[in-house]
């Protein structure tokens, strides 16, 4: 009988879930929460997720959701957390939209 371990996706799911929200849409090594607060992007290793913040976020929220990552994503289901800058939705032609990431 073969083991195989969680899909971190799953783990992800589950961590969203506890604040409340859920995954919205998944492109690529990017998810997308229902709020668009944040997005998680998968990193090098399966377990090492890179978060970006909506520049529209207001600063103290941002303060609370990196709590609420580094208690839910870090501390009880042992992702590795980078918070690496903003991002900024912008929307293109034919319904589509591109994602602007600074630091």
């Amino acid at each position: 009988m073969n083991v195989f371990p969680p899909k971190p996706l799953g783990f992800i799911k589950e961590g969203l879930e506890k604040m409340g929200q859920d995954v919205s849409y998944v492109y690529e090594d990017l998810v997308f929460p229902t709020h668009t607060a944040f997005l998680i992007q998968f990193g090098k290793e399966n377990y090492e997720l890179n978060i970006y913040f909506n520049e529209e976020t207001d600063p103290d929220e941002i303060a609370s959701l990196k709590e609420f990552l580094k208690d839910i994503l870090a501390a009880d289901i042992g992702f590795s957390l980078a918070f690496m800058g903003t991002f900024l939705l912008e929307e293109a032609e034919n319904e589509e939209l591109k994602i602007h990431f600074t630091s």
